[in-house]
This record gives structure tokens, C-alpha cells and sequence, in this order.
């Protein structure tokens, strides 16, 4: 009977609590992850109850969608199986052993997809709320971390001009250190907001300086504070001076469309590998053993990821376009000869003479990149630390 009763609580929690905790987890995500916790312990079981209502709907509509463009991918899903499921742990008893082998590879990649949906529709609602953030018309949907507006350019104020986007916001600060007021300024990196009030904690910045005045307080000059990061407790602060810079935005519409259909396709092939593929048999493919499954899914995430990235550095890149990618070919190539050891059954000495001209390849590019990249920066490391740099330059 304790069983049963567990049973029925985990099952009950998996569908109706964990979606709508996923969805809540991604839509608070990144500098407003404070609040996911925040809120008394009622309301936010209640959000969260809601949250997954709508996350079911969604999971239902995406469902159905797929349905009418794919078929039933779920056979063994329908209205009936899941009423007798759910009446009986209704009734704190579980399904017999045979019917449960029927039924739980559908049920658990309709779980999953649920999941998925719920994990995608908080993280899109997230980006929409935070694209949207200027607009006086969904004030009722900001974040309570009033801080993130106005540190990265997210308030109404901001410079607006054709062709230009935000980049990065300067700061300069008033600050009361041992009865004397200071002013230092820098780019803001980073900040802290308290998990309770979302009140500001600390400040972070890079590129410091220090404003030193003369003896008349009328005249000042900027002096350099060596260091990488410089924190600033906001209970220090008296005053702050907020400077949005702006850049040109440099990507066209074209490009942004491309990346967009690129990421679509990298996480189709994602959902496709980890999803479908592990319940439905890939026509024509016979694999050898679960080994060879998994080893084929993790070659073909590899092979997407690189191409991925290939196609990210062809739009994005500032680099010249006349360097050829040797290494990303390479890299598919070294990827690619494995599917002839794990679908086309040849001899592993072919395999592997083709794995080893690929990671010769793969590493002949890479120091070829790296000498381009010398001889670019006159002879100096890349990586090198850049007060190093700036002592070089003086001397």
C-alpha cells in the first residue's frame, strides 16, 4: 500500500508539478534566476501548477501538430490508456506487468516531450518578455530585477539610431571610501542583486579608472587602476552616471535568418537522435548492438555541432574569408569514417588509416592558424596577458 501511495504521488508530481517547474526554471534563467525563489511557498505552488497547465496545453498542440504532418508516432497513446492510468493510481494500484511493457515507451517519450515543451516555452516566453522589455504595453510581464533595464540598455532612454545596436554600458561611480568622496569609472561587467528585495549588492567593473582632481577640485585626468575586475559594494555607493554605448549592428537580415534556420536544424537533429531515434528502428540501418547506437548519436551530435559552428564563424567572423576552413572538413571527415566501422560494417584498418590522415589534417590546420594569427599580431601570443601588452608598448 505504501508503494502504491508513492507511486501515485511521483506520477501525480511528474505531470502536473515537474512541467511547470521547468518552465518557471527557464524563463527565470540567466541574471533573473534569484526570483525563480522567490515568493512565499503558496504562491509559488500555485504558479507553478499553472505554469504547467499551460505547459500540458502546449505539449498537446505541439502533439498534435506533429500528428498531422508525421502520423502517430505514439501508437500506444490514446485518450483510453490514459484514463486507465490514471484510474488506476487513482485507486493506489499499478498496471500488470504486460500491459505496462505495451504502453511505457510511448508513455515515457510523451513524459519527455512534455518536458521539452515545457523547458523550450519558458525559455521563448523569456526572450520575447526581454525583446519586448521597452514597450510600456507589458510592463505587467517585467522581471523584478529592475537593475538588469538599466545595466544593459533595456530602458526607454536609451539611444536609438538606424543601423546601431546596443553594446555595453559605462559607469561612472561616486563612491564614499573612509569619509572621502572618489569617483571611479569602467565598463560594467557584472552585478549582484539580493535573492530577497532584488536590491543591488555589488557592482563589477572592467577597463578601470580613477578620476584624479587638483588641488582645486576644477580639473581632473583619468588614471588607469591596474587589474582585470574591480568590485564596487553598492552600500559604498553615494552616486552613478550610466553611459550607453552603441555599435553598429554589422549582421543583416539575410544572416540572422540563416543562423536562425541553422540553430532550428542543429536542434531538430538533436531531438531527432535523442527522442524518436532510441524508440523508433532508422530504416535500412541495422545495428550491430545498443553500443553501436549510442556511438552512432554521439558521432552525429559531433558532426552537427562542428557544422554548426562552421556556419556561425561564416556569418559572424571578422576573419578573412579566404582562410579555408581545413579544420572544420577535417573534423567532419574524422567524424564521418566512423559511420563506416558502425553502420557499413568495414575493416577497422580502413577506418582507422582515414581517422589518422583526418587528425593529421586537423592538426596541421590548427598550427597554420596559429602562425596566421602570430604573424598577424607581430609575432606576439594572442593570449598574451594585456598589461603585459601595455608595458611592452611603453618600452
Amino acid at each position: 500500500m505504501e508503494f502504491n501511495i508513492a507511486a501515485n504521488t511521483v506520477f501525480y508530481i511528474s505531470i502536473f508539478v515537474i512541467p511547470g517547474i521547468l518552465l518557471r526554471r527557464f524563463y527565470y534563467h540567466g541574471e533573473f534566476h534569484k526570483e525563480f525563489s522567490q515568493g512565499n511557498l503558496l504562491e509559488r505552488l500555485m504558479w507553478t501548477i499553472f505554469s504547467s497547465i499551460v505547459a500540458i496545453l502546449a505539449s498537446a498542440g505541439v502533439f498534435l501538430l506533429i500528428r498531422n504532418f508525421f502520423g502517430n508516432l505514439l501508437p500506444a497513446i490514446s485518450y483510453s490508456t490514459l484514463k486507465e492510468i490514471f484510474d488506476l493510481l487513482a485507486s493506489n494500484e499499478l498496471p500488470d506487468g504486460t500491459r505496462f511493457k505495451e504502453i511505457y515507451s510511448d508513455f515515457l517519450f510523451l513524459i519527455f516531450g512534455v518536458y521539452l515543451v515545457s523547458s523550450l516555452l519558458g525559455f521563448i516566453v523569456h526572450k520575447i518578455v526581454i525583446s519586448l522589455s521597452t514597450s510600456s504595453v507589458i510592463n505587467l510581464f517585467k522581471f523584478k530585477n529592475y537593475w538588469y533595464y538599466f545595466f544593459r540598455g533595456r530602458v526607454k532612454n536609451t539611444p536609438k539610431a538606424k543601423g546601431k545596436k546596443y553594446w555595453y554600458t559605462e559607469a561612472d561611480i561616486l563612491v564614499d571610501q573612509d569619509g572621502r568622496s572618489k569617483m571611479f569609472s569602467g565598463k560594467v561587467s557584472d552585478y549582484y542583486v539580493d535573492s530577497i528585495n532584488n536590491q543591488l549588492e555589488s557592482i563589477f567593473l572592467e577597463d578601470i579608472k580613477r578620476y584624479k582632481f587638483d588641488k582645486d577640485s576644477t580639473n581632473y585626468e583619468l588614471v588607469d587602476i591596474p587589474g582585470h575586475v574591480f568590485c564596487v559594494p553598492y552600500s559604498r555607493v553615494l552616486n552613478m552616471n550610466l553611459t550607453y554605448v552603441m555599435r553598429s549592428k554589422g549582421v543583416s537580415i539575410w544572416k540572422k535568418i540563416l543562423w536562425g534556420l541553422a540553430q532550428f536544424l542543429y536542434f531538430l537533429i538533436l531531438f531527432i537522435l535523442f527522442s524518436i531515434f532510441w524508440i523508433e528502428e532508422v530504416p535500412g540501418i541495422d545495428f550491430q548492438s545498443i553500443w553501436y547506437k549510442a556511438w552512432f548519436s554521439l558521432n552525429t551530435w559531433v558532426i552537427a555541432s562542428i557544422l554548426r559552428s562552421f556556419i556561425r564563424k561564416s556569418l559572424y567572423s571578422e576573419e578573412r574569408k579566404e582562410d579555408f576552413p581545413f579544420e572544420y572538413i577535417a573534423g567532419v571527415l574524422f567524424f564521418g569514417a566512423q559511420y563506416l566501422w558502425i553502420i557499413w560494417d568495414r575493416t577497422p584498418l580502413s577506418v582507422i588509416i582515414i581517422s589518422f590522415i583526418a587528425l593529421i589534417i586537423i592538426i596541421g590546420s590548427l598550427e597554420e592558424s596559429d602562425k596566421k594569427k602570430k604573424n598577424k599580431n607581430g609575432g606576439k601570443d594572442e593570449n598574451q596577458n594585456p598589461n603585459t601588452k601595455k608595458l611592452e608598448e611603453k618600452n
